[in-house]
């Protein structure tokens, strides 16, 4: 059986597109799960509740380690009620770079060993703040 060209290419994208797709619904979930403990914390946003703990205090990008790199996340701010910061366990949770370091370790020895170095490489220039000087430091 032969397929169309396009159908063919469509097909053979595939497994990209299905990865892209399963790496923006992980950074959702991620942002979910610390919009969550916000919640916890804050109260809904623009809720009146006297009780809480600390207000809702805008957003910020941070670096997050998911999927063997460093991407940059819309992370959720909250401020007590004496004006300092409340450090979000989930944020700090996502950005250990433990993760990080043990897969670049693999995948290193796993390129250099079976010479796959383009590949290798590749899979970690696409990282945000992958520089030499970033993975000694984390090795």
């Amino acid at each position: 059986m032969e397929l169309p060209l396009s159908v063919a290419g469509v097909i053979e994208s595939l497994p990209e597109v299905i990865r892209a797709l399963a790496q923006e619904a992980g950074l959702l979930l991620m942002s979910a799960a610390m919009n969550a403990e916000c919640e916890m914390i804050a109260g809904a946003k623009n809720s009146k509740n006297p009780l809480r703990a600390g207000n809702w205090w805008g957003s910020d990008l941070g670096p997050v380690y998911y999927d063997k790199q460093k991407v940059l996340i819309d992370r959720p701010r909250l401020r007590s009620k004496n004006n300092k910061e409340i450090p979000l366990s989930t944020y700090q949770a996502f950005g250990d770079p433990l993760s990080m370091r043990n897969s670049i370790m693999k995948n290193m020895i796993l390129g250099i060993s079976s010479r796959n170095y383009a590949e290798s490489v590749e899979s970690f220039v696409k990282g945000y703040g992958i520089k030499k000087s970033s993975v000694s430091r984390h090795l």
